[in-house]
């Protein structure tokens, strides 16, 4: 028996070795599994693609630097509609945002084209269609659709931004 306890006491160490290495082995596997999936997510990309990543990172600060540029289309635009209840009007004040100077001039320069457009846009309309505040927001929409139309046709760039009614008369 003596015999025994001795052979049992000189095994366990040595399990209690192997444990200790396959537990340190599963935690450097742990760590640098941890380490790998880390760098992966945080950017461990190819240095091509990093390139392209930090190069639209700088577009969009670059864009996000800029400050809005808000073009007046003047003068007011005022047209009839007909309505159930006879001729009507609508009269609107629109400005348009952008962040790039170019887009300024190019609207500048399309104006007629612009205005043209949207004319023939609110005249389209109907009283009834533009009582509420869901018309309105639809007709911003179509709005800053049809200039951005037009600049892309004419530029190849859409440039605007958004459209504003600081004014909006139906009578």
């Amino acid at each position: 028996m003596a015999e025994e306890e001795i052979e049992l006491s000189d095994e366990a160490p040595k399990s209690s070795k192997k444990n200790i290495i396959v537990f340190g082995l599963v935690g450097l596997l742990l760590l640098g599994g941890g380490i790998g999936g880390t760098l992966f997510f945080l950017g461990g990309e190819s240095t091509d693609a990093g390139v392209d990543v930090e190069a639209e990172a700088e577009v969009e600060k670059e864009v996000e630097r800029k400050e809005a540029i808000y073009i007046s289309l003047k003068p007011s635009f005022t047209v009839n509609f007909q309505s159930g209840g006879g001729a009507r009007f609508l009269q609107i004040d629109l400005q348009a945002m952008t962040r790039d100077e170019d887009v300024l001039k190019q609207v500048h320069l399309h104006m007629p084209v612009i205005r043209d457009a949207l004319v023939m846009l609110f005249s389209s309309k109907t009283s009834k269609e533009l009582s509420n505040r869901e018309g309105k927001q639809k007709l911003q929409a179509d709005t800053l659709a049809a200039i951005q139309e037009i600049l892309e046709r004419e530029t190849g760039s859409t440039g605007v931004e958004q459209v504003y009614f600081t004014s909006f008369v139906m009578q």
